[in-house]
């Protein structure tokens, strides 16, 4: 009898290449149903990169490898072979319930999501999305967006202000000479920062928003703790204590702002829109 092998047990078995055809039929990948005839585990989690999708891609990648591992069990064990449909069965069971204990997808039980999961996600993360803004536009009389990106030891810079009524008043995307990501992230920040000083009456109440907890961290603190190289010319703290705060976003939900900054990365020079407020 010859020796099992990852690839024959995951990947060319009948069983589990059943399992790869659904998986691939489902989620429109053709690279799955006609694919190469070794298991490559990098090259499939790599299929889906966008932020909001590829948590839940990885989890499904995940549920249909350990249902394939319990179904090639219970045939070497107790000479049990699963059905193709139990096996379908089970992997949307394990998605839902292993996306649910972990947060990554609350919504497996929509029947949209059997029959269209790239449309499901991207309905549940717009909904997400414009609940988030909507909470902040109710407290906030000016949102800004901050992010920065990094990409072979390069650096990009993003962001957006805008009034509460959605009317943009600023955006910029550029490159960073920063030494790392952090940096970049802090960069982007003081640039908003300096911007709101002539953006800003007294009496408004401004948030702005950044996926970096070090950066926030850094504000808090004060930069000459970790940042001392990037102290600006201005006093950070007096507009902190007045009239702007800083609040965490999680990094799918502030796509926006990490789209110029990634596009930042290849610009020469900064690129950026000023509208007056009126």
């Amino acid at each position: 009898m010859a020796k099992e092998s990852i690839s024959h047990l995951f990947w060319s078995c009948d069983l589990p290449a059943w399992a790869w055809s659904f998986i691939g039929k489902w989620w429109s990948i053709n690279s799955l149903i006609h694919r190469n005839a070794s298991f490559n585990l990098a090259l499939i989690l790599g299929l889906k990169k966008s932020k909001f999708i590829k948590p839940v891609w990885h989890l499904t990648v995940a549920a249909t490898l350990w249902s394939i591992w319990l179904a090639r069990n219970e045939f070497v064990f107790s000479n049990t072979r699963l059905k193709a449909d139990t096996l379908q069965e089970l992997i949307f069971v394990r998605i839902a319930k292993w996306g649910m204990a972990s947060g990554v997808l609350s919504f497996a039980y929509d029947p949209t999501w059997r029959i269209n999961p790239i449309g499901a996600i991207s309905l549940h993360h717009h909904q997400l999305r414009h609940a988030y803004w909507a909470s902040r536009c109710e407290v906030y009389d000016i949102i800004c967006m901050s992010d920065a990106a990094w990409v072979n030891n390069c650096g990009g810079v993003g962001g957006i202000i805008k009034l509460n009524t959605g009317k943009l008043l600023y955006c910029f995307s550029g490159p960073s000479n920063s030494f790392n990501v952090h940096e970049a992230e802090v960069l982007a920040l003081i640039h908003i920062l300096n911007k709101l000083r002539s953006i800003c009456s007294p009496n408004d109440k401004v948030v702005i928003c950044t996926d970096s907890t070090v950066a926030i961290n850094a504000f808090s603190q004060g930069l000459k703790v970790d940042f001392p190289l990037l102290i600006p010319d201005f006093d950070v703290q007096k507009l902190l204590d007045n009239s702007v705060c800083l609040n965490f976003i999680p990094s799918e939900l502030n796509d926006e702002a990490d789209h110029l900054a990634k596009g930042g990365i290849n610009r020469l020079t900064t690129k950026y829109f000023w509208a007056s407020r009126d």
